[in-house]
């Protein structure tokens, strides 16, 4: 009989190898649809672009459409180095030299997490009351989400060169070194299941059921058993992968300085179905059925799922990856995060009317993604002089 980790790979490699996607058959980014609440819904962020295929997307209207308020605001102990998770009634910080836990709802200070060692800690995941990550000093780690003890802590031939990840289930935490190789942890023990070499560091990981995708920093795409048994395909792009996510078996790639991408699955294994040159997407996508979200310092892009032609344009100076919930994505500039509305109300291109729902004002720039739970919108702000964490929510009045 089929061992489980045998009938998942098959999953996901049929999933690969023998589905067309099918994202436009789904549901309109539309406002009618998207507020309609699901008392079921997740409300947390919990990983770093929010579930197993890095869309970014939550459809339970989770944050604020108007009104838009700080909650609060709270000096950061050292610079941001990657995206805020929340969960558990905490958001999860990652820094310069810590893990940082905060109150979600008052921004008090949990505890902070971190070895003299650590440096550059990378956004992390929590399943199950853990928190898991890696850092530039070459370890993964895992500790309690309520307390911040230390569960397990293993070592890494070098810096961590990307965001890692959980799989699916939060069985296997995977975690890519800038020495090109890539490691799978057991989540329980931290004992290593196994670990292989790329041709280029990895710089994104997406892992869906019975599928691991990888990006590199050499601009290639592979999509391997998440098992370590064998690679279902691998594809080149124009630049180093910046920005993963994959929704019905189908791969969207980002890449510095080249387009963005849908890879096919069925006979296209790894071939783009279309390449837009609207986005370069910078750090993370936004990806529902009908619609892909982008950024890359020069404004927000909605490209069609299904066609890859541009829908919408909006903003200017936006760098961190976006964000959404219900029917509204949310992207971070230079001293303020803005709301749109997602199906990018009427217009033409960035000439629009009814697209922008709210401003909120921040100090500093948001340079890394943002996260939407609990009724609130996450930032991570940098100036010369100082961090801050913010919690954007809508006004009650």
């Amino acid at each position: 009989m089929p061992s489980r980790r045998q009938l998942l790979a098959a999953v996901g490699a049929a999933g690969t190898l023998g589905l067309a996607g099918c994202l436009a058959a789904g549901n309109r980014d539309s406002a009618a649809g998207a507020r309609q609440v699901d008392e079921d819904a997740p409300t947390n962020w919990p990983r770093p672009a929010f579930d197993a295929g890095w869309t970014s997307y939550n459809p339970n209207p989770v944050g604020p459409r108007s009104n838009p308020t700080v909650r609060w605001s709270t000096e950061l102990p050292g610079l941001p180095t990657g995206r805020p998770v929340v969960a558990d009634g905490a958001v999860f910080v990652p820094c310069s030299d810590t893990l940082l836990a905060l109150d979600a709802e008052s921004g008090e200070e949990w505890w902070r997490a971190g070895g003299e060692d650590d440096h550059y800690l990378r956004s992390p995941s929590v399943h199950d009351g853990t928190v898991y990550t890696a850092s530039g000093g070459g370890r993964a780690f895992a500790v309690d989400a309520e307390s911040g003890e230390e569960r397990w802590s293993v070592e890494t031939d070098a810096a961590a060169s990307t965001v890692p990840t959980l799989d699916h289930d939060g069985e296997l935490f995977f975690v890519g070194d800038s020495d090109e190789t890539i490691y799978a942890f057991d989540t329980g023990t931290g004992e290593e299941r196994w670990r292989r070499s790329l041709f280029g560091s990895a710089s994104r990981f997406v892992a869906s059921v019975g599928v691991l995708t990888v990006g590199t920093e050499g601009g290639e795409v592979y999509a391997l058993d998440p098992y370590g048994e064998r690679g279902y395909w691998r594809t080149k792009l124009g630049g180093a992968v910046q920005a993963l996510a994959v929704t019905d078996e189908d791969v969207f790639a980002g890449g510095f300085g080249g387009p963005l991408a849908r890879l096919g699955s069925g006979a296209l294994a790894g071939a783009p179905r279309w390449e837009s040159d609207a986005v370069s997407a910078h750090s993370s996508l936004v990806v529902t059925y009908e619609t892909v979200y982008g950024t890359d310092g020069s404004g927000l892009a909605a490209v069609d799922a299904a066609s890859g032609e541009t829908r919408w344009t909006a903003g200017d100076d936006y760098f961190s990856g976006p964000a959404a919930a219900g029917d509204t994505v949310y992207v971070g500039g230079e001293n303020r995060v803005d709301a749109y509305a997602m199906d990018g109300g009427v217009g033409v291109d960035d000439v629009r009317f009814g697209a922008k729902r709210w401003t909120a004002d921040v100090e500093g720039g948001v340079q890394e993604g943002l996260a939407v739970a609990d009724g609130a919108v996450f930032a991570l702000t940098t100036t010369e002089d100082s961090s801050r964490a913010y919690a954007i929510e809508e006004r009650s009045d």
